[in-house]
């Protein structure tokens, strides 16, 4: 089994999204099913104390090529993601170039992880 996640963190209020980190990092700990957690989590991986950096540190979380500047989802920043746990792997992973919203639409190919 897997779960599969969709969040939408606050866009305005960093204290919100700290609160919102905050939970999804405790639902992380509290199941040991394997997680792909996607959405817009309105902040990049260079911002200070960002979210996205700290579901990798925290809860052990894999994200696709996380320095990229190449794969921008809103305007020139990149804001949505997917990670997944430490048992999956990206095979492949693409921003696509038409808008579904303000942002653009992300796409993973993903597998069980052949490393152990």
């Amino acid at each position: 089994p897997v779960r599969i996640a969709s969040v939408h963190l606050d866009f305005s209020r960093k204290r919100a999204r700290k609160q919102q980190l905050a939970d999804i990092i405790r639902a992380i700990n509290e199941s040991p099913v394997p997680l792909i957690l996607m959405g817009d989590f309105n902040e990049q991986w260079h911002s200070e104390d960002s979210v996205v950096r700290r579901l990798v540190d925290e809860a052990g979380m894999k994200v696709y090529q996380a320095e990229s500047d190449d794969l921008p989802t809103y305007k020139t920043k990149r804001l949505d993601w997917i990670l997944v746990s430490r048992e999956l792997e990206f095979v492949s992973y693409q921003v696509i170039g038409e808008k579904v919203s303000d942002h653009h639409m992300v796409t993973a190919q993903l597998r069980w992880s052949t490393k152990s």
